[in-house]
């Protein structure tokens, strides 16, 4: 095939990767604790270079390269809009860090930027969206009593009737870009790294 050919169709390809991205971008734009994603381009060597072989070649196809491809994804961390929910249970983090939850079966954690909080039938503070427990800063989950106001305030600290009863864990990781996308709104880390306190703001 014409080596320009090859050329285009990688650009192409390329070119369909990003609008793909993008359209996802947009769709989730008004989705609570998204992250867009960032798109690279990378510029390939000619084929004798990139493979490490030294055949014979036209020199003028060397110096054209080898056109483009799309590298690894990387996360926009950009900080989002607050909005007020008017609702005494939502949060939002304003700066870096995410909030811990727990899966239904206590064995996996995730970390999200998704903020709406709510009170399970069994009056364990979850995450409205997933259902999954909000972890409290000592690792556990926290119970609310059903149909007592609930106050959380800048630092976190939950209360009802004045009187304290959990505290949100606000966790960061030393290498946010260690950290994968694992489908809405949650992100995990690799196996063997640990979170740490971000000691963050709630608004």
């Amino acid at each position: 095939m014409n080596y320009g050919l090859y050329m285009s169709a990688g650009g192409t390809l390329n070119a369909l990767y990003r609008m793909d991205v993008a359209a996802n971008n947009l769709a989730n734009s008004e989705t609570a604790g998204f992250k867009a994603d960032l798109t690279v381009t990378k510029m390939r060597l000619a084929a004798n270079p990139e493979d490490g072989i030294n055949l014979p070649s036209d020199q003028m196809l060397e110096r054209l390269g080898g056109g483009v491809f799309a590298g690894p994804n990387r996360v926009s961390w950009r900080q989002g809009a607050l909005e007020s929910t008017r609702n005494d249970l939502d949060v939002a983090i304003e700066g870096s860090g995410f909030l811990r939850v727990r899966s239904a079966d206590g064995t996996a954690d995730g970390f999200t930027r998704d903020g709406r909080l709510t009170i399970n039938s069994q009056g364990v503070l979850v995450q409205a969206a997933s259902g999954k427990a909000v972890v409290d800063d000592g690792g556990g989950t926290i119970s609310l009593a059903s149909g007592v106001p609930v106050r959380i305030d800048q630092r976190g600290l939950i209360t009802q009737n004045g009187q304290q009863v959990g505290q949100l864990a606000l966790v960061d990781v030393p290498d946010r870009e260690t950290l994968r996308k694992r489908g809405d709104g949650f992100f995990e880390l690799p196996d063997g790294q640990t979170p740490e306190n971000a000691g963050l703001t709630p608004a």
